[in-house]
Order: C-alpha cells, then structure tokens, then sequence
C-alpha cells in the first residue's frame, strides 16, 4: 500500500477525532442529545463494513470505519446515561435492519449485499437525528458533523481497493453527515429570525 494511502487513512482518523472532542464534551455537558439508537445502528454497522472492508483489501480506508465502530459505542453509552430511552417504531425498524444485514451476510457469504443493505439501513439510522435535529437543532454540534463528512472524503480517497463493499459506505457517510450539518445551520437560521 502506498505512503499516500496511509497518511490519508491517518487523517480520515485524525479528522474523526477532531470531530468527536465537541461531541462528546457538548454531549457531557448536555448541550448535544445523541439519539441512542442511531448511534447503536451506526456502532453496530461500522463494525460490519470495517468487517467487509477488510475481507475486501480497504486498506488504510477502513481504519475510519474501525474507528467509527468504538466512537459510536461510546456515543451510545453517553445518550443511554443521559436517559436518552423513549424509542419510535422507526428507531426499532433500523435496529432490526442491522441484524438482519449482518444475518444475510451470514447466509449468503456475500458482503456485496450485506454493504449495500448496512448503507440503506445505515442512512435510515439518520432519520430520528435528523428528525430531533430538525426541531431541536441546537441539541446537535453542527462541527463534529461537518468535520463527519471530510473524515469519510479521506477515508474514501484512502482505500486501498475500490468497489461497491469498500466505498458505498464511507460515501453515503460523506453525503449523510454533509447533509445533516447543512440542514442543522439552516434550521438555526430559521429558528434565530424568527
């Protein structure tokens, strides 16, 4: 694997840590109210594609999402601490969704079909937050989502093979958390004018 790829690789990390020091000091302070099934979903898939990515020779490209896996863990633990435990059918929908990709995968040996499952399901964990965040969006920290979606453009451009198991992903990562921090600073604006 090239130098390039491995310091691309370090700074998709570098950035994820970047972003999670507002996250978890707001979220300490109470500022930030993770939802705690999203962040369940995403611990529970990151561990999958940083699984497939692997099998797949991601390379240096999927130390994010190893990353991802403990970072979300630990935001799960700090939302369930905060009391964070009143679930929606949706909420129950995308944790069932989880298992089931990673049982497909079981079945079929396919991790093609388990990634492209886990990214659906991986994106349907953003509807509570993005739901919370749209009449609570200052109970979000809109840089630690921003900095999300620079942190998967590195871990994208760092993989060391690139297919629809290594790169679908890290790419609906970037678009997701882009997405998110957007909508957040448009809401604030809304909600600051009126």
């Amino acid at each position: 694997m090239s130098d390039y790829k491995n310091i691309l690789g370090m700074l998709s990390v570098f950035v994820g840590l970047l972003g999670s020091f507002p996250y978890i000091r707001d979220t300490l302070n109470n500022k930030t109210k993770p939802h705690a099934i999203s962040w369940f979903v995403w611990f529970f898939l990151s561990g999958i594609a940083f699984t497939a990515q692997i099998l797949r020779q991601g390379g240096a490209g999927s130390w994010l999402s190893a990353y991802a896996c403990l970072y979300c863990l630990f935001i799960f633990i700090l939302a369930l601490r905060n009391n964070q435990k009143s679930f929606v059918l949706l909420d129950w929908i995308s944790l069932v969704g989880s298992v089931v990709a990673l049982f497909v995968w079981w079945l079929t040996k396919d991790p093609t079909g388990s990634v492209i499952l886990i990214t659906i399901i991986y994106m349907c964990g953003y509807i509570p937050t993005i739901h919370k965040g749209f009449y609570q969006p200052y109970e979000e920290t809109i840089i630690s989502w921003a900095l999300g979606s620079v942190e998967f453009a590195f871990s994208l451009l760092a993989l060391g093979s690139y297919s629809i198991v290594t790169g679908l992903y890290p790419f609906a990562g970037l678009i997701a958390n882009g997405l998110l921090a957007l909508m957040l600073i448009i809401r604030r604006n809304q909600l600051y004018k009126t």
